[in-house]
């Protein structure tokens, strides 16, 4: 989803102009006339909170300020002011704004002081998810709830922190099962003790067991558990003789117990592949994570964390993601699921040279999604870029991936505009940027001069003059 800007001005005029300018950046947009409203605005229940204001300083400005400032971790603010307070933006700045543009602002430069507030913003809050993060290095926060199993994930996982009960964490590889088990524990009342994690699938059947409940001296993952968590990933893959202790574990509750499974767990269990009593202690709370193509509306917002998060590990000065790259994200599958988009926006952070990441920085999403070049930008997500006649794009690529002959270009382009003109060929002409008896030539090369492109009379049957005789 765009960022959604609240734009207050008493002046119509300056607030259409503005409101006119954000939409065409691409973001959404909300506008009032004072400052009044804007705060029952953002006080009204359940109202979302709009990620920028756009703040015209005669509208209460400053007042308006001082009330965001109060309720504390307030959205980035750009006042809109002229005269003396143009020229000497201290108080403004002062009072809490990120920045004071004069009226009527420029186009650019306003496009420019909107990107770096949101860029300074989503790096503020990642520095206090940062701050408020314990030893687990995980936040119930960190996830994003758009689709409706998502925000039911989440409510059984904020319900989860609240017990003791052993978790079940269901979902593809990459989905983030230990992620959302380390954020259980950082919000539970166990916070304070460890969290120690198994994969029980990286280990031999027969470490498990010993990795588990350790040796006579008891030195096992329990063990070093002990009041506190322990995630068991892929806990199918447990060996019999490990289930039927694990029973033990469960029944003493002195360790919490969290376990994942990529697989269907119920029908491993009326298999005989897992003791089915072991399934019915451990699903008491079963949390399903979807995979990320079923969460593309969540795509941004994830992608937006991971960019912040990369930029301060990395010591980079915080980065924004291109309406073009995102759209990129989003048409991807990713089958790695969160995980990979992860390592993708990671990557992509670290490297870049730019202010803004772009598609050219996700060469390897760019090459396995259709109509995305990594250095060029998208040519269409629409089934109409296959490039079939008709269609209002053309694919550059063949087939086997080779640059199509301009001949082949020019055709098609020939072709829509036959339709989009409706056969006038004065139009054709104008619009393509070439001369009528050029472009009545190639009608006939392409054997289209038959169909519409004899809707008006040719240069040489109406007399008129051939300034392209000699093309």
């Amino acid at each position: 989803m765009p960022p959604k800007i609240l734009i207050v001005d008493a002046d119509p005029v300056e607030r259409l102009h503005v409101e006119a300018c954000v939409r065409r950046f691409g973001f959404a947009a909300e506008a009032l006339a004072q400052g009044a409203e804007a705060l029952a605005r953002l006080r009204a229940p359940g109202a979302g909170r709009p990620d920028l204001i756009i703040l015209d300083i005669d509208a209460q400005g400053f007042e308006l300020l001082a009330a965001l400032d109060a309720r504390g971790f307030p959205p980035p603010a750009i006042v809109l002011a002229c005269g003396a307070l143009a020229q000497t933006p201290g108080p403004a700045l002062d009072a809490g704004a990120f920045d004071v543009l004069r009226k009527p602002p420029d186009p650019e430069r306003l496009k420019a002081s909107i990107r770096n507030a949101l860029r300074a913003a989503r790096l503020e809050d990642e520095l206090r998810r940062l701050a408020r993060r314990d030893g687990s290095g995980a936040s119930l926060e960190d996830f994003h709830g758009a689709s409706p199993q998502m925000i039911r994930a989440l409510d059984l996982a904020a319900r989860a922190a609240r017990e003791t009960l052993p978790v079940l964490v269901e979902g593809e590889a990459g989905v983030g099962k230990e992620t959302l088990a380390r954020a259980i524990h950082a919000a539970s009342a166990r916070r304070e003790r460890p969290f120690l994690a198994l994969r029980c699938a990286a280990h031999a059947p027969g470490a498990l067991e010993p990795a588990l409940f350790g040796g006579p001296d008891g030195d096992g993952l329990l063990a070093q558990a002990r009041g506190g968590t322990l995630f068991l990933g892929d806990v199918c893959a447990l060996p019999d003789g490990a289930q039927a202790r694990l029973l033990d574990v469960l029944d003493a509750g002195e360790t919490r117990v969290m376990a994942a499974t990529r697989r269907n767990l119920i029908e491993r269990a009326k298999a005989g592949r897992l003791r089915e009593d072991l399934y019915f202690r451990l699903a008491v709370g079963p949390i399903f994570l979807p995979p990320l193509r079923r969460r593309v509306d969540e795509i941004d917002g994830l992608a937006a964390g991971f960019c912040a998060r990369a930029c301060v590990d990395h010591g980079r000065f915080p980065r924004a993601i291109s309406a073009p790259a995102l759209a990129l994200l989003r048409a991807y599958g990713w089958p790695g699921n969160v995980g990979e988009l992860a390592r993708a926006v990671e990557r992509a952070a670290a490297l870049a040279r730019g202010g803004e990441l772009g598609i050219e920085d996700f060469p390897a999403v760019a090459a396995r999604v259709e109509g995305f070049l990594p250095f060029a930008p998208p040519l269409a997500r629409a089934a109409d870029a296959r490039g079939a006649q008709g269609s209002p794009f053309l694919r550059l690529l063949d087939d086997d991936g080779e640059a199509r002959p301009l001949a082949e270009l020019e055709e098609q382009a020939i072709r829509f505009a036959l339709e989009r003109y409706h056969g006038r060929m004065s139009k054709m002409a104008k619009a393509l940027g070439v001369g009528r008896s050029t472009l009545y030539r190639k009608l006939k090369d392409y054997g289209l001069a038959g169909s519409r492109g004899e809707a008006e009379p040719s240069p040489a049957q109406d007399g008129a003059p051939r300034p392209d005789a000699a093309a």
